[in-house]
Parts: C-alpha cells; sequence; structure tokens
C-alpha cells in the first residue's frame, strides 16, 4: 500500500511537469498609447515555447465587451523579430482600441497579457501645395499622405473656406506616388489670381474620415516675362519674346508696340507657342523690327476656362546702327585686297558699305558695296575689294536693312594700304643741321631706291611741311634749287614705282645764304593739264626750260622750269537707283547704263579735268507680305478693315525697302472665329456651372462664352456636357453573437436586413454612399472542456 502511494505521487508530480502552466504573453507592436495609427494594423505578439496558438482581442472599450470586439488568431510568423501577428483592417478612423492575447496548446491556455491600446488617426495628413503657397501653377497636384488601410481619398477644392460656392470641386486622389509616399489627384483650369481652400477624407469599406485641417494656396494672377530683359539695348530687330511657362496654360498671348499703352497702328499680337524645355519657357520669335527703336510687351496666360490679367510691361531698344569688325580703325601698312566686315545684326538681311578716299564720302573713288558673305565662326558679313591704290587712306562705313527699314550709317573708321616700296630713301646732303649752304646753288641728293621710277620731294620752312618752298617730282636721286637765303630749311623725300610710294625719308634740315660769286638758281615746278606759257613761250611737253635773269643784288640768276604736262583724270560714278536716276549731266535714266560720261572742268585733284563715266543699275521696289491671323476682322496699315480671310490687298510704303526704293507689301490676312469646346461635368443631384444656372437633370446643350478665351486670340464658347448622378447603394454584411452595434449606434439582436445609413459623399461618384445592413445574429455554442488533474485545477474562469 505505501510503495502504491509512492507510486501516485510520483505520477502526480509528473503530470505536474507535464502540463505546467503557459507564461503570460508579452505584446510587440503596435507599442501601447500610440497615437495617429493607421487603420490597418498589424498585431504583434511575442513568440513563446510551447505555444501553438495566439489569440488575440481587440475592441474599442478596455473590458472587450462592446459588439465591435473582434477575436483574432495571430498565426503568422515574423522570424526576423520573432513574433507572431495577425493584420486587422477597416478599423474605425480616429478610435482608441484595446487589446490583449493568449497563448494555448493542446493542455493550458495562459493568462491575458496587459492591455494596450493605440488610436486610429482622426483625419487625414495634407501633403502637397504646402498652406498658404502664393504664385502657384493652375495646374495642381492636391496630394494627400498615404494611411494604411484606407482605400479612397477624397478632396473638396472651392474658392471659399467653407466649401458652398458654386465653384466647389469633389476629387477622387487616386494616384500613388511611392517615393514620397502620397495619394494625389491633379486639377487644371484653375481660375488665374484666385486663392484656392481645399481638405481631404479617408474611407474604408466600414467607416469614413472627419475632414482634414483646410489649406489655402493662390495661384499667379499674372505670367513672368523672361526674355528680352527689361530696359535692354541695342538688341537685334529678330529677337525671342519669352514668357516663362506657368503649368496649366495653354496659350501665352503677347502684345508688342512702339507705345506703353499698346494703341498705336505698330501694335503686333503674337502667340508665344514654341517651348524651350532647358529654360522652361515658352516664346515666339519676332522680325523686321524697326532699327534704334523702343519696343514695349506684355504677355498674359489663356487656358479653356480663363485669361490672367495682363503681365508687367517690359522695354527693349534695338540697336540703330552695325557695328564694324574689320580691318581695325586706324590700321597702315594693309594690302590693296580688302575684307571689309561687319559684325552680323541678327534680323538684317542686307549689309551695305561705303568706301572712299575722303571721310564725306563724296569723291568720285567712292564706292558702294554688299556685304552679302557671312562667316559663321565669327558672326560678320563681308565683301573683298580689290585694286586700291597704295600708300593710301580710306575711309569706310556700313549700314544695314530689312524688308520695312534701313539703319542709320556706322561710326567712320578708316585704314591706310601698303606702300609698293617699303623702304624710305636715305637722305645725303645737305647734311642734317648743315649751315652756309648757298641759296642759289642748293643741290639735294639722297640714295636711289631699287625699283623706283621718280622721287617726290619737298622743301617747307616748316617741320611740318605746313608752308612749302618747294617741291616736286623728280627721276633722279637729286635735285637743284635756288632758295632764299638766311633761312633754315626742312626736307624729305619718297620714292614712287608709278603705282604708289614709299614711305617719306626722315626729316633733315639745314641753313642758307646767299653767294653772288655763284649764279642764282631758281626752280620752278609746274604742272599743267595740256599747255603752259612761260616768259613769253607756250609750252605743250613736259620737260625742263631755263631762262637767266638779273637778282636784284645783281646777280645773275638762272630760273629753271620743270614742266610736267597732264591729261584729264578718269573716274567711274557707281549709282544705284529705283526706277530713274537723274545724273549731273542732267539727263534721266530709266535702264542700267555704263556709257555716259560728263566733264568736270578743273574737277581732278590735280586741277585737271576729270571725265566720269557712269555705271548705273537701275532696280525696282521690294515687295513683301504681312502675314497677319486676326478674329473676326482686322484693321490694316491701309486703313481699311477686314471681314474674311484677304490676300490681295497692297500697300506701299514709300522709301522703305532696304535698297531706297518703295517696299510694297501685300496683306496676307485669315480671319479665324471662336474655338468651340465641351465641359464634361458629372455630378450628383444637382450642378451649378460657370453661367451661374443649377442644373439637376442630364444636359449637353448649355454654352457659355469665354471672350478671348480660345488660344487663337478669339472667343471660347464651352458646352456644357453635364451627368447628374445618384447615391451608390451597397448591403454591410455582418454576423454576431447575441446583438451588434451598427454604425448608426442602434444595436440589433435579430437578424435585420432593412436598416439604413447613408455616409454624405462616401461613394468612389462623389455621392452618398447608402448602406444597407445584412445582419445575421447567432447564439453561443457550447462545448466541453475534458481536463484530468491531481487534487485540483485553475480553468480558464480563474
Amino acid at each position: 500500500m505505501k510503495k502504491f502511494a509512492f507510486l501516485m505521487l510520483l505520477l502526480c508530480a509528473g503530470m505536474n511537469v507535464l502540463f505546467a502552466q503557459l507564461t503570460t504573453p508579452q505584446l510587440y507592436s503596435p507599442s501601447n498609447n500610440s497615437t495617429n495609427m493607421d487603420v490597418s494594423q498589424r498585431l504583434c505578439v511575442t513568440k513563446v515555447s510551447g505555444a501553438n496558438y495566439y489569440e488575440i482581442e481587440l475592441d474599442t472599450t478596455s473590458n472587450f465587451d462592446s459588439p465591435l470586439k473582434q477575436t483574432l488568431n495571430a498565426s503568422s510568423y515574423n522570424s526576423s523579430y520573432s513574433y507572431y501577428y495577425t493584420i486587422v483592417n477597416n478599423l474605425l478612423y480616429g478610435t482608441k482600441y484595446y487589446w490583449r492575447a493568449r497563448y494555448t496548446n493542446s493542455t493550458d491556455t495562459s493568462s491575458w497579457s496587459a492591455v494596450w491600446n493605440f488610436t486610429t488617426r482622426a483625419v487625414p495628413q495634407l501633403y502637397t501645395p504646402s498652406d498658404n503657397s502664393t504664385n502657384m501653377d493652375v495646374s495642381q497636384r492636391l496630394g494627400v499622405t498615404k494611411l494604411s488601410g484606407t482605400n479612397y481619398y477624397e478632396i473638396e477644392l472651392d474658392t471659399t473656406s467653407n466649401f458652398n460656392s458654386p465653384m466647389k470641386q469633389t476629387l477622387d486622389a487616386n494616384t500613388y506616388y511611392s517615393s514620397y509616399d502620397y495619394y494625389y489627384t491633379t486639377v487644371g483650369n484653375l481660375l488665374y489670381g484666385t486663392k484656392y481652400y481645399w481638405r481631404a477624407r479617408c474611407a474604408h469599406a466600414a467607416d469614413t474620415s472627419g475632414w482634414s485641417a483646410v489649406r489655402n494656396f493662390t495661384t499667379r494672377a499674372v505670367p513672368l516675362l523672361y526674355i528680352p530683359s527689361d530696359n535692354s539695348t541695342n538688341t537685334d530687330v529678330s529677337l525671342r519674346l519669352g514668357v516663362t511657362k506657368l503649368s496649366g496654360t495653354n496659350y501665352y498671348e503677347i502684345e508688342l508696340d512702339t507705345t506703353s499703352n499698346f494703341n498705336s497702328p505698330m501694335k503686333q499680337t503674337l502667340n508665344a507657342d514654341t517651348y524651350y524645355s532647358s529654360y522652361d519657357y515658352y516664346y515666339t520669335t519676332v522680325s523686321n523690327l524697326l532699327y534704334g527703336t523702343k519696343y514695349y510687351w506684355r504677355a498674359r496666360c489663356v487656358h479653356a476656362a480663363d485669361t490672367s490679367g495682363w503681365s508687367v510691361v517690359w522695354n527693349f531698344t534695338t540697336g540703330a546702327r552695325p557695328l564694324l569688325y574689320t580691318p581695325n580703325n586706324n590700321t597702315t601698312n594693309m594690302a590693296v585686297t580688302q575684307r571689309l566686315c561687319v559684325q552680323q545684326f541678327t534680323g538684317s538681311n542686307y549689309y551695305e558699305i561705303e568706301l572712299d578716299t575722303t571721310s564725306n564720302f563724296d569723291s568720285p573713288m567712292k564706292q558702294t558695296l554688299n556685304a552679302s558673305s557671312y562667316n559663321s565662326s565669327y558672326s560678320y558679313y563681308y565683301t573683298s575689294v580689290s585694286n586700291l591704290l597704295y600708300g593710301t587712306k580710306y575711309y569706310w562705313r556700313a549700314r544695314c536693312a530689312h524688308a520695312a527699314d534701313t539703319t542709320d550709317w556706322s561710326a567712320v573708321w578708316n585704314f591706310t594700304t601698303q606702300f609698293t616700296l617699303t623702304t624710305a630713301p636715305t637722305l645725303i646732303s645737305p647734311v642734317d643741321g648743315a649751315t652756309n649752304v648757298d641759296a642759289q646753288n642748293v643741290t639735294l641728293t639722297w640714295d636711289a631706291l631699287a625699283n623706283a621710277t621718280s622721287y617726290q620731294y619737298q622743301v617747307s620752312t616748316t617741320s611740318d611741311f605746313s608752308n612749302l618752298a618747294a617741291s616736286g617730282t623728280t627721276a633722279n636721286p637729286y635735285v637743284f634749287m635756288v632758295l632764299p637765303g638766311n633761312v633754315t630749311y626742312y626736307w624729305r623725300v619718297r620714292g614712287s614705282d608709278g603705282l604708289g610710294f614709299s614711305p617719306w625719308s626722315v626729316t633733315w634740315h639745314f641753313s642758307s645764304i646767299v653767294n653772288c660769286d655763284d649764279p642764282v638758281y631758281t626752280y620752278q615746278y609746274t604742272t599743267d593739264c595740256y599747255s603752259y606759257s612761260w616768259h613769253g613761250n607756250t609750252y605743250t611737253e613736259t620737260g625742263v626750260y631755263y631762262d637767266t635773269l638779273s637778282t636784284l643784288l645783281g646777280c645773275d640768276s638762272i630760273v629753271v622750269l620743270n614742266l610736267t604736262i597732264t591729261g584729264p583724270s578718269y573716274g567711274t560714278d557707281v549709282q544705284t537707283a529705283c526706277n530713274s536716276y537723274t545724273w549731273i549731266d542732267g539727263n534721266t535714266y530709266t535702264t542700267n547704263n555704263n556709257t555716259a560720261t560728263y566733264t568736270l572742268e578743273g574737277g581732278a585733284s590735280n586741277g585737271c579735268d576729270s571725265i566720269v563715266v557712269l555705271n548705273l543699275t537701275i532696280t525696282g521696289p521690294s515687295y513683301g507680305t504681312d502675314v497677319q491671323t486676326a478674329c473676326y476682322f482686322y484693321t490694316w496699315i491701309d486703313g481699311n478693315t477686314y471681314t474674311t480671310n484677304n490676300n490681295t490687298a497692297t500697300y506701299t510704303l514709300e522709301g522703305g525697302a532696304s535698297n531706297g526704293c518703295d517696299s510694297i507689301v501685300t496683306l496676307d490676312l485669315t480671319i479665324v472665329n471662336a474655338v468651340y469646346g465641351t465641359d464634361v461635368q458629372t455630378a450628383c443631384n444637382s450642378y451649378t456651372w460657370i453661367d451661374g444656372n443649377t442644373y439637376t437633370t442630364n444636359n449637353n446643350t448649355a454654352t457659355y462664352t469665354l471672350e478671348g478665351g480660345a488660344s487663337n486670340g478669339c472667343d471660347s464658347i464651352v458646352t456644357l456636357d453635364l451627368t447628374i448622378v445618384s447615391a451608390v447603394y451597397g448591403t454591410d454584411v455582418q454576423t454576431a453573437c447575441d446583438s451588434y452595434i451598427w454604425i448608426d449606434g442602434n444595436t440589433y439582436t435579430t437578424n435585420n436586413n432593412t436598416a439604413t445609413y447613408t455616409l454624405e459623399g462616401g461613394a468612389s461618384n462623389g455621392c452618398d454612399s447608402i448602406v444597407t445592413l445584412d445582419l445575421t445574429i447567432v447564439s453561443a455554442v457550447y462545448g466541453t472542456d475534458v481536463q484530468t488533474a491531481c487534487d485540483s485545477y485553475i480553468w480558464i474562469d480563474g
């Protein structure tokens, strides 16, 4: 008997070890007293050895006795953090939940854990745009921070903070942006310069949140001008007018005029329809601007529903004249073939150059040239001129033209061509600073120059050779002359090869005296055109002639005449004229002419006749087309108003062409009319449109006119395409034990399939969602917990 009692004691001890009670669970997450939690939650319980079932209770009361209590099985395991969990969805917004857990296995059930709680977020968080944002685009992304467990984000947008104006929009933010974890919708055609208020709420199958805080943003009232900068000067006459992109705008209208109030006949209305993505602006290119003129410009934006105000007014001034490029001003020793270059003046299509040996461009040597060749590497236009005179200073200037205007002349530059003989003669005698030089027998000598055929000399009583005592040309490297005595003289020499001169030699000086032992030689150098009468004789040929006279001192005076007989000078007068030209001979020419001649008596630089040959080119007027697009009618520069397309009307701008002739402009006019569009809208029960009327049925005939709102600048006529939708109906299927508290706050104890509840604006189409309860009440299930224990047993009732 004792042995049996001992065996029973061992058996009971073993049973106590085998059926040892499970420890109380530890909750893992969400942390106790958490707030602003998602409405889909993972409830996690720390793993414990020996447990094979993790039971969780979740309720809105801490004693777990409300109809909303849920009993859950945490059957999923997270090995990284050693916990079991279950996911619960469709939690109510802004609600405090209590939860606890216990373990079970085949032989035991633990005690309930401590009770933790968390509170779900009551309203969503707005993400973008920031509150009180200003100067916003008229197409906006409205974003709401993601709230897990939510499957619908509803946004209200209005121009009033209580969301009761006819402008109110109800939107579905159904696009997810994963990079920043928010849902958004894009709304377009917002009004310019308008403050908008917006808010959001969330919904899922079982609940709808309250409305979020209200934010606001204000759209930009007018566009920003981009290029050219305000007060720009010396701009091209063809340039790009750019307006900073304003998202949601589909038309950028620009006005350009020479007056700041945009009321002159020169006003242009332009469409900036080209986009430059690198700098995010829209632009149009305007050409044939007047030179040296201040222009004013402004812009406004348009979309289907609105037109912005005009921007600030900027101005720019076009360049008045071109800039010369090469040869540089005051350059010397230049080749007799030259490229004359003018900096590109964008928008100009004609570059005219004048070249002459006088700075007022009035000599028979003047040339008028067309710089029609372009060097893209250095952005200049040029022409090449050949057969320039050696050792000669040339003056040149340029002007530009296009179909509508011609610039002033540029600044005048000059260059000097190279000498054909590059080395100056070397003076020999009289040596520099010599004194007592016999004035009656002065001999100037110098070294001969290779290739020189003659020499030009000058003797002056001043070092700047402003008061010449003697000058002339000789074929020899010396010259004889008689000069007044007791005077200091300065002299210099240069060589010539018939094409041009060498540089002047250095300047030497000497002092003269009179010596009667020698005859006094007086040298006279004369050039005449056809014949010369001297001391009673008439000479018609070039040569040296002598005559002996007596000086006042009684000395012999031998006068030496160095006579050069020249003929007339020939030149060409190159002219271009419109239609006809009256020349210096008094005749009017209407066709090209290169044979007419005219003699200017004594007009040559040597005092002889100048025989000029006319080289005349007769040109006609320049023709151009003025392309215009207008709404309904257009008043042209001829003063006429056109109401239909026209490509035959012409207008003559006297002298307006780049060649100085008349510019005959043909109008190419396109008359456009209103643009038609459809405003597709869906609304619940009723809709108040932009015309101020409220519609309660489908409508596809109502129209509204936005004056000047179309992309072509004409009226935009919008037709309403309205669909009126009604509430959405659904059924909430529920099964509960004994009783059930529904979303209407009522407690039901029997089956019910007639109770309804309306969620205002809760449907996906923005209308009310009317839910019908389909409730099944079931009773408790009875079972037997069979246990075997030694002496005593603690059951689940404690």
